[in-house]
């Protein structure tokens, strides 16, 4: 909407400037605060889980664990990972994602063959699997103190941040703004997503781009607290084709599933065109900024 207003004007008579909040942090402060403040909703969202196994706190807990990785992941470039902080904190919490995603991937088939009427015995041999997973998770998680782990890392976090301080980083390098150091992950995951959106045909490339967007729309969300409903959307449409497009293994392994096979294309075809239709609109270049019109004085 601001562009669409500064197309109507002269560019000229508007400040376009970056919020104070970026322009006069450092980039480690900024990554610090960043990093604690998803840690502890992290670590709510694991004891509920620790509570309690169900859908809405294992789709709670995910989408807490994979912001937090986003974020990890450039804090992980910028040398904040540590051998230990890897196999006692990083590792358990990537084994406690990735089981949580097999889980939710077992729940979504479900409800897609439930839609397309599949054959009974492969939604009996889903719920079978599905049981056992939950099972499964539920004593990872009392086994390992799941729970106990972010707090753990709040706690190492906070010894990193001190040492960065008092070491090295008193150079020019960290003294760079959090804006102009950050954009640069930004810059990155934009130019990826571009690469990959130009070719994405195959369910492989689809799934490739929908992971890059999700990361794209996470380092905007968490460092810029920017949203935007064209990624939300595509990342949403991206999200159904590959469901689909697993639920389709399963089908044509699967006797007499031919006619939920039909059911299945029809819709996965409809999504694609949806999709065809956001795939050259998503919004390369947005960034944070306060925009004011000039006065004359």
């Amino acid at each position: 909407m601001l562009e669409q207003l500064i197309a109507k004007n002269n560019r000229s008579n508007f400040d376009v400037v970056i919020p104070r909040h970026l322009s006069d942090a450092t980039w480690i402060d900024f990554e610090f605060e960043a990093a604690l403040k998803l840690s502890r909703n992290l670590s709510v969202e694991l004891n509920k889980l620790n509570q309690k196994v169900s859908e809405r706190r294992v789709h709670k807990a995910r989408v807490a664990l994979r912001r937090w990785f986003t974020i990890w992941k450039v804090l992980k470039e910028d040398g904040w990972q540590t051998k230990s902080l890897r196999a006692k904190i990083v590792r358990p919490l990537k084994d406690l994602l990735s089981l949580l995603g097999k889980l939710r991937d077992f729940d979504v088939s479900i409800s897609i063959c439930q839609e397309l009427e599949a054959p009974k015995k492969l939604l009996d041999d889903l719920q079978k699997s599905r049981n056992k997973l939950r099972v499964l998770i539920s004593d990872y998680i009392h086994s390992s103190d799941i729970d106990k782990l972010s707090k753990r890392l709040e706690k190492q976090l906070k010894k990193r941040a001190k040492k960065y301080t008092k070491s090295s980083f008193a150079t020019k390098k960290a003294k760079l703004s959090a804006f102009k150091h950050i954009d640069k992950y930004v810059v990155q995951q934009e130019k990826t997503v571009r690469k990959l959106a130009k070719k994405a045909m195959t369910p492989k490339q689809l799934h490739q781009l929908r992971l890059g967007i999700k990361g794209w729309r996470y380092l905007l969300a968490e460092f810029f607290g920017l949203t935007t409903l064209e990624l939300v959307t595509t990342q949403q449409l991206l999200g159904q084709i590959h469901d689909l497009d697993r639920v389709a293994i399963l089908l044509s392994k699967s006797k007499n599933s031919e006619n939920s096979l039909r059911l299945l294309a029809v819709k996965r075809s409809d999504l694609l065109k949806d999709f065809e239709q956001v795939r050259e609109n998503m919004p390369y270049g947005l960034r944070p900024a306060v925009i004011s019109m000039k006065t004359n004085i």
